[in-house]
């Protein structure tokens, strides 16, 4: 398990300046390294032991440079009774397979790989390509390799046939040792993986070290080979500690297991003479194997090595024998093929082919055979079809020469026989076989002449495909529906050891030139449920549209569970067949029968029913989520050991635990394919919440916030409250419309912890056993109460932690102040700590934290003295001074206005920061009714640029609000108009600079909006109405736009000016809704009053980017499922671009259109001579109908709601 080859970014000097690490020795080389570990073989003799026993550092790879082999390496081997390596080859598929650490670790990749398959591409039948074929017949499953040869392709010609520890196994399996692994498996992998935890504290050294360091070496696997071959373990060491410096590797990939290892090696010693081959790098040091062997009291000293030709016989001779063993049956799941291997053979993969393997670790051979479903049958090819390619494609893809090609038959079937030698010596074994519904290859390989031997051919001469016996209805292995499979041709494919279980399932038969097959794919999704009708039908016309078939027949039938029936038809044949929806399980029934009544027998058949367990439900308790329930499979407490070597990156890790966390993960019971969503939350320490009915209301909004869910049915199963505790379970059903499906959860909230498990169902009525007893028996763990009732103040808790003066605690409570509900009686405690409280994690941005938590409060006025005399004590701190107005602002008092205007005016704060003034100012916004009390004096501040439109905006507002009038500002006339006349001036000057560039104009004049909005009062001044006279010359359309819809009231516009700003869109939108509210749209230009007119300003305004040309293609009824919609095509471009940019806008289809819209995308580039503008619009039509539609996937990139 240790891994003797660096990483191969140590290979490449111009990475060193990120990976090489410093270390604690001089930086002069390697020279002056103490020689105490020279050698590969030492011999350990002493404390008691009659015959010594022998220990030897391997290499984990097949190059040459591990092979250097003595004599006293072999006669080490033949003297030992027992053989001990690190793990036993022999087990590692079995370990693998059967570890649920490795489980989720495959889950986790398989996690950040992507998903799978589409849900609504689910039962498209995929036919073989030309390049899966030639990978079927040329290349081998990877895991082979790295299971018997390590090979390198590049370095095949200077390597052995395997790696030296299999090797050493090997030699001892034929000659009849015994082999004992030092390690479990899983307890290895895990030690493992902790040594790549990331230690922060390692500092790296610069390439200029690394260089002196290496001297004559090019890069560090040419030193650490050289090393090897000289047997210098002390130089391995130094250069693991050089490389690996961290607090971690050397703890877990060395010296935990060094220790492991040798007690095994202790006990295994008493039972007789004893080789050991581990990896060089357990062997040297303070804490290496020697040492802890020498600590035991062993003596432990280096053996002299040498190559010679006699050692180099022996190992030959070892390669060439051939170690036999008894047969046995193998059966595959879906029971069609038989025959029998020398070992167990292992389904890894079900897609996009199925593949069983067996690795003959001994003989350094395997047994492999591969299954291609064809869905010939539905594509107008037969199996001879395939015989007839596969035949012609064996030339290029049978790996080396041919030397035999023989057609067989296998069980009745049309096969081929192939034998080859490899480049490399090796002998192959291939037969192919076609039945009418797949390709089968069986294929075995291994070192010269083994597939040529006893147990290979015993392999192939026992392949037998059988016939489907009985006559009763067909069920897959773990139930769940049965349906009449006629014929005596059945195939089934079942998903492979590692694969999650909700691929599609297919079972498939033949029977007298017809096809049938029933196809099963389970989809989970907590947060959402789609129609029922749309869900029935788009799989058929997917499944359609990506083959180019015509829809004969799409009808959805009613009933207890709604169906849909087709008929899709081709130049090679019609198709029908069904669609049925139970839940989260969709099943497609298929057929090619001609005669109407086999039809109909077919599908009359089906029917679903319960499932099947195989496994006992049996109690268990899971340590990560503090839960309890019953299951048929274990519950395994490897989140959180991922967690803590990935960061938090796995499955929704949490923050610190202060701060609250959120866990979700999926409970899958393989063979049935069904899943449960565990959900585990905790609130933050110092979090509370007013009553239990707010509890759930934010306990449930992320999954109700975008309303397509709703609560069908909510009850409380119990509620248990008493002193310090409080616990509620709940039971809910979430349904969407349009569907009869429904997510089922029960939710159990005990004091600060919210635990939850959630089903897709069909109804809130539907029953299998694996959802009853789970929803039954879920329960925290007794043992794990985690804070405090929900309900109940966490105050007391935060100053406790503030007076402990605890750094930790004071932290988490000073990061935590905006968690806490502080009632009325907390005030005087939180003014004494802003007073007097001195400690160093207690911040500025806290004691800020706390003044604004006064706001939250009963009886808010009873605060401002304080506050008043703290604004004043803080004049030399202006976030104070915001902080302490912001917080009045939100008492929502007269009297609290009152004091802010008192306090602002005496002496206001400045800052750097503009943000700051419009957020004060923003405060206002929900309690507008109280803002004219600070007016006039308020505009005393309005001298200062900092205030001035902030203050001016606010009253504005007030204005369009009707709370003030413009005499309440009279004193401001004449500044507010010569403000008006100046912004009106530089705007004149941006026109002239940015006139004739389309596109650049400014959009925006706030400032002159505000001034020409508080001057409209005043409409009968002559200056007045000169300065609205003059806004009528504004060149920039935009800013036009705005300004326009502000005297137009006052100072009728003219006509031509709409038309002139409506000709830029992004100005139309602006003035769009004005003139609609106030029937004025017949003052345009007839080109502006259409709809797609104001569509392309719609679009014009949503993006971002300018366009040197926007153009109306077509618009388009159409249906989606929020509502009927029309859309609008358009295309863009600028004019040095050489191709076009189609864009569309949808929005409802109403009489009266407004500027709302439901979508805008930008679709796909095209260029105007190739004519293929109609096809992309079709395309985009399709994704629009598919708008909303989350479980669908579009072609077009850019949408964004998916």
């Amino acid at each position: 398990m240790c891994s003797h080859v660096l990483p191969s970014m140590f290979k490449h000097s111009s990475m060193f300046r990120f990976l090489l690490l410093i270390a604690l020795f001089p930086l002069c080389g390697f020279s002056q390294i103490n020689k105490d570990y020279q050698g590969l073989l030492w011999k350990i003799s002493g404390n008691g032991l009659d015959e010594p026993s022998y220990l030897y550092g391997t290499m984990h790879v097949s190059n040459r440079v591990a092979f250097h082999l003595s004599e006293t390496f072999f006669d080490a081997i033949d003297n030992a009774d027992i053989i001990a390596l690190e793990t036993n080859p022999d087990t590692w598929v079995k370990d693998m397979t059967s570890s649920s650490l490795y489980r989720d670790y495959v889950g986790i990749s398989f996690q950040f790989s992507g998903p799978g398959v589409p849900l609504y591409e689910s039962f498209i039948p995929n036919e073989p390509q030309q390049q899966e074929l030639e990978y079927y017949l040329s290349r081998d499953q990877d895991l082979l390799n790295n299971l018997l040869y390590r090979l390198n392709t590049y370095e095949q010609d200077f390597s052995e046939n395997t790696y030296l520890d299999l090797f050493i196994f090997q030699a001892g399996m034929k000659s009849g040792k015994k082999i004992v692994p030092l390690e479990d498996y899983e307890e290895s992998f895990k030690q493992v993986m902790m040594s790549s935890r990331r230690d922060k504290d390692a500092v790296y050294i610069t390439p200029r070290q690394a260089e002196d360091m290496l001297g004559d070496y090019s890069d560090w696997q040419m030193l650490l080979d050289d090393a090897y071959r000289r047997g210098d373990l002390d130089l391995l060491d130094t250069t693991y500690t050089l490389l690996y410096p961290g607090k971690y590797y050397k703890k877990y990939m060395l010296h935990v297991r060094n220790a492991i290892m040798v007690e095994g090696m202790d006990s295994l010693m008493n039972e007789g003479v004893l080789f050991t081959g581990v990896g060089a790098a357990h062997l040297p040091g303070d804490q290496g194997v020697i040492n802890l062997l020498r600590q035991k009291g062993y003596t432990v000293e280096p053996v002299d090595r040498a190559v010679t030709a006699t050692s180099i016989s022996r190992k030959d001779g070892i390669d060439e024998v051939i170690h036999t063993t008894e047969l046995r049956s193998f059966e595959s799941d879906d029971h069609f093929v038989r025959t029998r291997v020398p070992g167990e053979m292992t389904k890894l993969l079900s897609k996009p082919f199925q593949e069983y393997v067996f690795a003959d670790m001994v003989n350094g051979g395997y047994y492999s055979l591969r299954r291609i479903n064809t869905f010939g049958m539905l594509n107008g090819k037969d199996e001879n079809f395939y015989f007839g390619k596969l035949d012609s494609m064996l030339f290029e893809n049978i790996p080396g020469k041919i030397l035999s090609k023989d057609t067989i038959e296998v069980s009745g079937y049309p096969a081929l026989e192939i034998r080859n030698e490899t480049r490399t010596g090796d002998h192959q074994h291939y037969q192919i076989v076609c039945t009418p519904l797949e390709i089968l290859i069986f294929k075995v390989g291994g070192h010269k002449e083994f597939a040529n031997s006893e147990l290979p051919e015993a392999f192939f001469k026992n392949i037998e495909l059988r016939a489907v016996e009985s006559t009763e209805k067909y069920q897959p292995n773990s139930g769940g529906l049965e349906v009449n499979l006629p014929g005596r041709l059945r195939t089934e494919l079942y998903p492979g050891v590692f694969e999650e279980a909700n691929n599609t399932f297919w079972a498939q038969s033949y029977d007298e030139g017809d096809y049938y097959a029933v196809g099963v794919r389970q989809y989970y999704d907590f947060s959402y449920l789609e129609e029922d009708d749309f869900e029935l039908t788009y799989m058929v016309e997917k499944w359609a549209d990506e083959r180019d078939l015509e829809i004969d027949e799409l009808t959805v039938e009613g009933g207890e569970l709604a169906f849909s029936r087709f008929e899709l038809s081709t130049k090679k044949g019609t198709y029908y067949g069904e669609v049925h929806i139970q839940g989260p399980k969709y099943v497609m029934l298929i057929t090619t029968a001609e005669k109407k009544a086999k039809r109909n027998d077919f599908f009359s058949s089906f029917q679903f029913t319960p499932f099947v367990y195989s496994d006992e439900f049996v109690e268990y308790k899971d340590s990560v989520y503090h839960i309890v329930m019953e299951s048929p499979v274990d519950l395994n407490n490897y989140d959180s050991f991922f967690e803590g070597l990935m960061g938090g990156a796995v499955r929704g890790a949490g923050n610190s635990d202060f701060e609250g966390e959120h866990k979700t993960s999926v409970l899958e019971y393989i063979p049935t394919g069904e899943d449960l969503l565990i959900e585990f939350t905790t609130l933050p320490k110092y979090a509370s919440m007013h009553s239990v009915e707010e509890f759930w209301e934010f306990a449930l909004s992320d999954l109700l916030s975008e309303k397509k869910l709703t609560i069908a049915s909510d009850s409380t199963l119990y509620t248990i409250e008493k002193d310090g505790y409080f616990s509620q379970a709940k039971a809910y059903t979430f349904t969407a419309p349009n569907t009869e499906r429904v997510i089922k959860a029960k939710l159990i909230v005990e004091n600060a912890a919210l635990y939850g498990i959630y089903a897709n169902v069909q109804s809130a009525d539907y029953h299998s056993e694996f959802v009853d007893r789970a929803f039954a028996s879920f329960r925290p763990s007794d043992d794990t109460i985690i804070g405090l009732p929900i309900t109940m103040s966490k105050a007391d808790l935060f100053f406790e932690a503030l007076d402990s003066h605890d750094s930790t605690q004071v932290y988490q409570a000073s990061k935590s102040v905006r968690d806490v509900w502080f009632g009325a009686d907390d005030s005087e405690r939180i003014k004494e700590y802003l007073s007097n409280y001195v400690e160093d994690g207690f911040t500025r941005r806290t004691r800020l934290a706390l003044i604004h938590k006064l706001s939250t409060m009963d009886n808010v006025n009873a605060n401002i003295p304080y506050l008043e005399d703290l604004y004043y004590e803080k004049l030399d701190s202006s976030s104070y001074q915001f902080e302490i107005l912001e917080t009045l602002l939100e008492f929502d008092t007269k009297e609290a206005v009152e004091s802010f205007n008192k306090l602002i005016l005496d002496e206001p704060p400045f800052t750097t920061n503009e943000y700051t003034y419009s957020s004060l100012f923003h405060e206002f916004n929900d309690s507008l009714e109280l803002a004219p009390s600070i007016y006039p004096d308020i505009l005393t501040l309005a001298d200062f640029e900092d205030y001035r439109l902030q203050i001016y905006d606010l009253l504005a507002d007030l204005l369009d609000s009707g709370l003030v009038e413009g005499s309440d500002y009279q004193l401001k006339y004449e500044t507010l108009l010569l403000f008006a006349k100046v912004e009106l001036k530089k705007q004149h000057a941006k026109d002239e600079v940015q006139r004739g560039l389309y596109g650049s104009s400014s959009s925006t004049n706030r400032a002159l909006s505000i001034y020409t909005k508080l001057l409209t009062p005043y409409k009968e001044e002559d200056e007045v109405q000169d300065h609205f006279r003059k806004i009528a010359s504004i060149r920039s359309k935009r800013v036009l736009a705005e300004l326009l819809v502000v005297t137009d009231p006052h100072e009728e516009v003219e006509d031509s000016t709409w038309s002139f700003v409506a000709s830029d869109p992004k100005a139309f939108y602006k003035v769009y809704p004005y003139l609609q509210e106030n029937d004025k749209l017949d003052l345009l230009e007839d080109q502006y009053q259409s709809r797609d007119a104001l569509a392309k300003s719609i679009l014009a305004n949503r993006n971002y980017r300018n366009y040197d040309s926007i153009s109306f293609i077509q618009s388009e009824k159409i249906d989606i499922k929020p509502c009927a919609a029309e859309v609008f095509f358009f295309r863009a471009k600028n004019d040095d671009d050489q191709l076009w940019r189609l864009f569309y806008v949808v929005v409802e289809d109403k009489e009266v259109m407004d500027t709302e819209y439901v979508i805008i995308e930008e679709a796909e580039t095209y260029n105007e001579s190739h004519g293929i503008l109609d096809e992309i619009i079709e395309d985009a039509l399709d994704d629009i109908r598919l708008y909303d539609r989350e479980r669908a996937s579009t072609s077009n990139p850019y949408m964004s709601y998916y």
